[in-house]
């Protein structure tokens, strides 16, 4: 559930278990990181689908394509714009991108799409005349069809964490620097800065991803 000075919505998971979450395949992983052997499969795979779930814990959302049913209610007389104009603002649809509205309904009477207009990629929903108010239920499948269908950004940020992971659990994280003679190799991990149990140049990278908030 979430909420505001407008009112609040909550969200009711209509797909069943169980949903593909795995951002990306082992086989394309594993071509991402030149692995050709299979003795690494079993730990890989488990590491992708930690790391997926990490990744929606970030961005806060479900990523995976899934049904769900989404209710709004509104406070007052409607939802205007925060800063005191007079132009209605959208509905932030949990799920997105949608890929389908079954059903979307005020106080029990069919909204049709000719009343709205909505982007499908962002999951705002905009009146073409008037304010949404009152209780507005929308039955409603979005999110990504896992793991083809994943976003190139998200599925590299799985890539390079599990490469990062890889690196750095083959070497002494305490040894930040090797001399012999006048030669000097120097390492940084990472790992060692993060987020979510993430690189910041990985949360830096998948940033856009992260659930929009009315």
């Amino acid at each position: 559930m979430s909420g505001g000075a407008w009112g609040h919505s909550l969200v009711t998971i209509l797909t069943v278990e169980p949903v593909e979450k795995d951002l990306i395949t082992l086989e394309d992983l594993k071509l991402e990181l030149g692995i050709t052997g299979t003795t690494e499969d079993a730990a890989l795979q488990t590491r992708i689908t930690r790391l997926s779930q990490q990744i929606a814990e970030y961005c806060d959302r479900v990523l995976a394509l899934i049904e769900v049913e989404e209710t709004f209610q509104f406070n007052g007389n409607g939802r205007l714009c925060p800063c005191g104009g007079p132009h209605p603002i959208p509905l932030v649809l949990m799920q997105y991108p949608v890929t389908e509205i079954t059903t979307l309904t005020r106080d029990g009477t069919a909204i049709t799409e000719d009343q709205y207009d909505i982007n499908t990629e962002s999951g705002l929903l905009w009146p073409r005349s008037g304010l949404w108010g009152g209780r507005i239920v929308a039955q409603y499948s979005g999110g990504y069809d896992l793991p083809d269908g994943a976003p190139a950004t998200l599925q590299s940020a799985v890539i390079e964490a599990v490469r990062q992971r890889r690196a750095f659990s083959r070497r002494d994280p305490s040894v930040r620097e090797v001399s012999h003679d006048i030669s000097r190799a120097g390492y940084f991990s990472e790992p060692l800065n993060s987020t979510n149990g993430m690189s910041q140049s990985i949360t830096s990278a998948i940033d856009l991803y992260r659930r929009q908030y009315a």
